[in-house]
């Protein structure tokens, strides 16, 4: 999966070199309707070399914060993000570079950023194509992949009594194993979803979900999937992936849990060593 992604990003770096070169050479925007076509050329070379060490650097950004954006668990905010990226940084060079490189130029800020939106066009609905049809395809795959494992490294319920420490009165709480569902943090206070009673029951308390994740280190059944979720194996129904990313299914729970786009290689990764 790991060599598929840097294929997908060296494509994206050649062609988008290669289309804003075309663009620049065909349409000729930036005032370069009269430009002979050696002039032309040079113009429409620096615009590659500029859209290639651009796009190298939006997806560096872009790597480096996804975990951190809000939008990273849908599968359009990459296009998205990548076509706002480019047109906000190509305007700037073009707008500001132009002129010392080729001083006959002085192209209009917003003139530049017009053009160059209409030449995001075609590329961002390729990008959005590609998203809704491969990317939800890769996702149910791997759904489908991940709920097998997942429900082989189910374990008998057992009634073993578990311990965490909170900020309260008794300054810890106390469950059974076979009753906790999962877990939700929610700012500096975490929900305890517990089926005890033939029923659903919660319980807040007061403790951070790396608190509780650290506390909880040797139970294997316990995984966190997500950044506020960790769930209990045991009661594990599917994985589906959708447009958001993937979501769980778990026995006796009136809600779906969220699950990392990372999971993929953690929760593989974590499977593996549960079942040796």
């Amino acid at each position: 999966m790991r060599k598929k992604k840097v294929f997908y990003s060296n494509l994206l770096v050649v062609a988008s070199t290669l289309y804003l070169f075309l663009f620049t050479f065909i349409y000729k925007p930036f005032g370069l309707l009269a430009a002979d076509n050696k002039f032309l050329l040079e113009v429409s070379a620096l615009t590659g070399g500029v859209v290639f060490l651009l796009t190298v650097l939006i997806l560096l950004i872009i790597h480096k914060l996804q975990d951190r954006m809000l939008l990273a668990n849908h599968i359009y905010w990459k296009p998205v993000c990548i076509t706002i990226l480019m047109l906000a940084f190509t305007s700037c060079t073009v707008y500001f570079l132009y002129p010392v490189v080729f001083p006959v130029l002085h192209p209009d800020f917003f003139d530049v950023l017009v053009e160059l939106s209409i030449a995001a066009v075609a590329p961002l609905l390729g990008a959005l194509y590609y998203a809704e049809r491969v990317e939800l395809r890769e996702l149910h795959l791997t759904a489908e992949l991940l709920s097998r494992k997942v429900g082989d490294a189910k374990h008998a319920l057992n009634d073993k009594i578990l311990n965490v420490s909170v900020e309260s009165s008794t300054g810890n709480f106390e469950f059974l194993l076979s009753e906790i569902i999962a877990i939700e943090a929610s700012d500096n206070y975490c929900t305890f979803y517990l089926f005890k009673g033939e029923k659903l029951n919660k319980s807040m308390q007061r403790v951070s979900l790396k608190s509780i994740s650290e506390q909880l280190d040797g139970e294997e059944d316990i995984f966190r999937c997500h950044r506020s979720f960790m769930v209990n194996l045991n009661f594990f129904e599917k994985i589906h992936g959708n447009a958001k990313g993937y979501r769980m299914k778990l026995a006796n729970l009136d809600f779906e849990v969220p699950v990392s786009r990372n999971i993929e290689q953690s929760v593989l990764k974590e499977l593996k060593q549960k079942s040796e």
